[in-house]
This record gives C-alpha cells, structure tokens and sequence, in this order.
C-alpha cells in the first residue's frame, strides 16, 4: 500500500535510501508530516540529523508514534544545536493535547557534540510511553565507551501556561539515560512551573549525567525501581532534586531505587508537598565518583534548602 493509505508507515517510504552519511532530517520530517496518526518505523541503521525534527499540533491530535528496530540497532546521530532531536508540542492552542504518544526501541546519540543539544522535548503531551530507549554516550554508542553523551538534557518537559500546556499521564521506562552533560530527566525546565501531572519513572538506568539524575517540579510522581548512579557535579543537582523554581514538586513517590556516588547528594527534597522516600539503597563508592566531580561521600538525604520548607516529607 501507499504511505498514504497504510496503518502505517516505514520511513523509508519516504526517500530515505540515501546512505548512511547524509542529513536524514527533511526526510525523517516529511514522514513526520504524513503520519497522520500512524506509527512510523525506523529500520536498523544510524540516522543522521542535523534539525530539530518536530510534531506540532493546534488542535486535540493523535500523538506521535517512532518505533526503531531496538536500542542497539537504530540510532539517532543528534547534530541539532540549541535545541531537540524530537520536539514535541501537542499545546500550541491551550487546553488543546496530543494523546497517545509512543517512543520506543531506539538509541539517541551523538558524534559531533553540538552545543546545547537534547534529547526529547515534550510539552502539552497525555497518555504517552517512552520505553527502551538509549539516550546519551556510553552504551547508547554502537561501540560502548564511557562519555560522549548528549550536550544538554535527555527527555525534558516544558510549559508556560500551567494547565494549559502541561504534559499528564506518561510513562518513562526501561530506558538508559547516560552521561550526558545536561540532568537525565529534566521537569524544571521553566520556571514557576509544576502541572506536569502523573508521571512513573520506573525500571531505567539514569547514570552519569553531569547536570545531576532527575530534576522533580511536577505533581503526583512515582520514582520507582530504578538505577540512579554517579549523577552531578558540586553545584549540579545530584542524583534527585525537587528543588524551588518558582515553584516544587508535590505528592511523589520515590521507591524500591539504588542511589550510588551521586553529587552533591543523593536526594534533595528542597520544597514542595506531600514526598514520600521508602525502600530504597543508598550507596557511596569513592573509586568511581561522578565524571563532573563534587561528590562527597555519605551524604544521602537532604529535606530543606534552607530557604524553604517542604511540608509533610516522610521517610
């Protein structure tokens, strides 16, 4: 069938026979722009882009589906400056949302370090997965070595009006976000802003990224059963912050997680409402501190920044 006919698509569909060293960025975006709501796939081999490739939507839109062939067999070489490889804004109209976003089965890297250069933007975004991804350096490269990763941040979420654009009800899993320069899984991207709503982070390995593990500034989180190791720097924000940015975070769960040499901390509970800590291990290994440096050993917990009081924190 035609790509405009099928349930959906392979991006080949849309002239990308060209080899493996040429900009794949209008072609993978052309696919983008056809979709129509189908899933387009993204068989084995690296793909080179060099522009933000977006999906934007005025309206209540279906949202974006990008299956690659597996962690370690598609791959993304993410050459955008001050930006994203994928930007995804479902809120240009508020109150207006993409629903059903779903990313799975590939691996973002990076061979030319670009600066200010991310993963994944996601902003007015429900009922979505983003699962078994490789985001970063390290083992996201098809030949696995420490460093090299991303420039900036690995998923971020972004909002200005509150409500109205906030992204609800995703789900982060099964991913390795590693050593990149910016923080893992960024939610304080803007300032004032905490209505991302509903989130599990669950089962991933959020490892030596220098800008720190998981910034929290959204509602009713759950941080359970992953791996957050050898994060941040001296003034980064260590393995997990909810920290005050105008606003914090309120209502998480952070759960059944191994915490390892993160710095300056392991948790940072600054701000905010209602977190619960349970059941997790911290460690100190002071053979392999994190690559950015700062790390001082034994200091897990941390309630208060000393401007602010987070209410009702249990641990």
């Amino acid at each position: 069938p035609s790509p405009s006919s099928s349930p959906s698509i392979a991006v080949n569909a849309f002239c990308l026979s060209i080899g493996q060293s040429v900009d794949a960025s209008t072609a993978i975006q052309l696919a983008i722009n056809n979709a129509n709501g189908r899933c387009i796939y993204f068989p084995q081999r690296t793909y080179i882009v060099s522009t933000q490739l977006t999906y934007v939507t005025t309206g209540d839109s279906t949202g974006l589906c990008l299956i690659g062939a597996g962690m370690k067999r598609t791959f993304f070489d993410n050459r955008v400056a001050n930006g994203s490889l994928f930007s995804i804004n479902g809120a240009v109209t508020a109150f207006t949302l993409q629903i059903g976003l779903r990313i799975e089965n590939f691996s973002i890297i990076t061979t030319t370090a670009p600066a200010n250069s991310h993963g994944i933007t996601l902003k007015g975004v429900w009922l979505g997965t983003i699962e078994r991804l490789c985001i970063g350096g390290g083992v996201c490269k098809p030949t696995s070595s420490l460093g090299g990763g991303l420039t900036g941040d690995g998923i971020r979420f972004i909002g200005s009006l509150g409500d109205g654009d906030a992204s609800a009800n995703i789900s982060i899993r099964y991913c390795e976000i590693v050593d990149n320069t910016g923080i893992g899984i960024n939610f304080a991207v803007d300032s004032g802003i905490s209505n991302v709503p509903f989130v599990g982070i669950e089962h991933n390995q959020i490892d030596r990224n220098t800008g720190g593990g998981i910034s929290l500034q959204a509602l009713y989180t759950t941080i359970s059963s992953n791996s957050i190791v050898q994060n941040g720097n001296a003034t980064g924000i260590g393995g997990l912050s909810v920290s005050y940015n105008g606003t914090a975070g309120r209502y998480s769960v952070i759960e059944h997680n191994q915490f390892d040499t993160n710095a300056p901390y392991h948790i940072l509970i600054g701000a905010g409402v209602n977190h619960i800590i349970r059941s997790n291990e911290f460690r100190s290994n002071t053979a392999t501190p994190p690559p950015g440096g700062g790390y001082t050993p034994d200091t897990h917990i941390i309630v208060g920044d000393g401007s602010h009081t987070p209410v009702n924190t249990t641990i």
